[in-house]
């Protein structure tokens, strides 16, 4: 997989031979699903120790409107863990960036009544917070 974000180009090569897991741990990269409202849904490689904002920032960011409380689905083989974070305190330094984990699932909700929601101000902040 090739993805460009602003002027860096991210690159992910594959070995034939090699399970994904062994390949991810020999290269030092991670593999998540980034869904919801976001500009780019979809599956990418970081490096390993990546957290949520570059997650995101790497799929172009999170739409505007769209809720703030960030949900992570984490598996393990013997049951699946829900983590939930919300992007305005992270960007704050309020609350530590989740660091993600191989195969997480990053799910980024449409905005309802109930959740705070994301204007162009925090879209902003992501890009330089990764900075």
């Amino acid at each position: 997989m090739t993805k460009r974000v602003g002027a860096l180009l991210i690159v992910a090569s594959f070995c034939a031979s090699c399970s994904n897991n062994e390949f991810h741990e020999s290269q030092g990269v991670i593999e998540v699903n980034v869904v919801g409202a976001i500009k780019e849904p979809g599956k990418y490689t970081l490096k390993k120790g990546d957290g949520l904002i570059n997650a995101l920032v790497i799929a172009d960011g999170i739409i505007v409107g769209a809720g703030s409380k960030v949900r992570i689905k984490r598996k393990s083989k013997d049951h699946s863990l829900m983590l939930s974070a919300d992007v305005y305190e992270i960007l704050s330094g309020k609350t530590p960036d989740i660091m993600l984990q191989d195969n997480d699932m990053v799910m980024v909700p449409n905005v309802s009544e109930w959740a705070p929601y994301v204007t162009n101000d925090v879209v902003l902040q992501m890009k330089e917070y990764i900075k």
